[in-house]
């Protein structure tokens, strides 16, 4: 897993833990930066699941051309 992918996991589950926290406490602040870090947790996902998957094109495009010159 893309280290980016935890990252995100992480932020996503922090900005819960505030939102939530927020949401009992009343302070509406505390409320914003959950959702915040919950926005920057998917940012990160995101962004670790695109660095995986060009790791994976990669991957597979070497196992590809390797694959065709055993064929010649």
């Amino acid at each position: 897993m893309e280290t980016e992918t935890v990252k995100g996991k992480a932020e996503k589950t922090i900005g819960h833990a505030e939102g939530v926290a927020g949401d009992l406490t009343g302070d509406r602040n505390l409320e914003a930066e959950g959702a915040k870090d919950q926005v920057k947790g998917e940012f990160h996902e995101t962004v670790g699941a695109i660095k995986q998957a060009g790791k994976d094109i990669a991957a597979g495009v070497k196992h590809g051309t390797e694959a065709a010159k055993d064929d010649v």
